[in-house]
């Protein structure tokens, strides 16, 4: 009986998400219906943070605009973790049913678009938006400019990555060469890895991911000199008896560039929200 009432459960589901509106065509219908009007609140960026943030506006009706200018930090990697109930998910499949379950909410609305300008209002009277306490401009990506009215602003936009310009460094980011073991550092464990890292920064970074890895290099990239030695030991006090009983090798040579040999991606599992990656590079 149970396993009956399991599986007429997961049908139910399965139907409604097959009559569900497309997130993408339903907020956007939401967002030129609604216009020109003022916002309870604009949220800028559509990310997790931004996307998570309209469904708990929308959720006690408030009158809510997300902008989403398509730029995403998490893009050039393979799948997102730390998100629980979507680990595993890739990026656009998580924003797409994301933006699915949000269409559900007609406070809500989305448009594609940059945000270029953000201005407070010299007057408290809302009527109109030119009125509203925070007037919102964007461009979209036809070219046409929008201007909208917002009583608040949630800044969804993230953080970007600042990646050296090493060859081959930008073009393999995000799988198999990361900055954040809590994000991928599970499925490159227990491979041999490289911290790529200002010598003050080795030691720290190694500890860091001492319960994944143990086979490590620190490539500290031509940082490794007499002052740069006094700064990580006030940073971390007997730093290089700390690398020498883990056997962590110091390579200090400048790293002019790197090679895929094997990439990690190749033999997904389409179920696990994890498995390991091999992923590998030589430097030239």
């Amino acid at each position: 009986m149970g396993f009956i009432k399991v599986a007429a459960a997961l049908q139910l589901i399965l139907s409604s998400i097959s009559a569900a509106p497309t997130g993408v065509i339903g907020l956007e219908k939401n967002a030129v219906s609604q216009s020109p009007i003022v916002y309870d609140a604009v949220i800028v960026g559509g990310g997790p943070a931004g996307l998570s943030a309209v469904s708990g506006l929308a959720r006690v009706r408030r009158k809510v605009l997300l902008i989403d200018s398509g730029e995403y930090r998490n893009d050039p990697t393979r799948h997102m973790h730390d998100v629980i109930g979507a680990d595993g998910l890739s990026p656009p499949f998580f924003r797409w049913k994301a933006r699915g379950q949000l269409a559900y909410y007609e406070s809500a609305s989305l448009i594609n678009g940059t945000v270029t300008t953000i201005k407070a209002a010299t007057s408290n009277i809302t009527s109109t938006v030119q009125d509203a306490p925070f007037t919102v401009r964007a461009t979209l990506p036809s070219g046409e400019e929008r201007t909208v009215g917002a009583r608040g602003i949630i800044l969804a936009t993230g953080l970007r990555d600042i990646i050296p310009d090493t060859p081959g460094l930008q073009q393999n980011w995000g799988k198999g060469i990361y900055w954040c073991p809590w994000c991928d550092g599970n499925e490159h464990a227990d491979q041999a890895l490289g911290i790529l890292s200002p010598l003050i920064d080795a030691a720290s970074s190694v500890q860091e991911i001492s319960t994944l890895n143990s086979d490590i290099i620190a490539f500290v990239n031509g940082t490794y000199t007499p002052e740069a030695r006094a700064a990580t030991e006030k940073k971390f006090p007997n730093w290089e008896k700390y690398l020498e009983l883990r056997n962590i090798k110091i390579e200090n040579r400048t790293i002019a560039g790197l090679v895929r040999l094997a990439d990690g991606g190749a033999n997904e599992h389409p179920e696990a929200p994890t498995f390991p990656e091999h992923d590998l590079f030589r430097f030239p």
